[in-house]
């Protein structure tokens, strides 16, 4: 019986650690380039609810592609370039507009 009791606390502590741990594995399969940074934040605040949430939220998104500037205002300059110099007509350039003002 002691065994079994052992045993058990043995697979529940492997469980939560699993748990504890998914925002680290995350950042390390998405090969993110902070990933030793999201370990240590995994390790030292994801005790906490908010903390493990917030690192389960950087191991998710990469920060530079959300905080990234829209770079739409630069393609419709260069299609208008085009435009202007006859490569692509009006047409095409309308196009490209609603797509990336859309």
């Amino acid at each position: 019986m002691m065994l079994f009791s052992f045993l058990i606390v043995i697979l529940f502590v492997i469980v939560v650690a699993f748990v504890y741990f998914i925002p680290t594995m995350i950042a390390f399969h998405k090969k993110r380039k902070n990933k030793e940074v999201i370990f240590l934040a995994n390790a030292l605040v994801g005790w906490t609810a908010v903390g493990w949430v917030l690192v389960f939220l950087w191991s998710l998104f990469d920060g530079e592609k959300i905080l990234a500037p829209s770079n739409n205002a630069a393609e419709l300059e260069k299609f208008f370039e085009l435009k202007e110099r006859g490569v692509i007509t009006e047409e095409e350039f309308e196009t490209k507009k609603k797509e990336l003002l859309s």
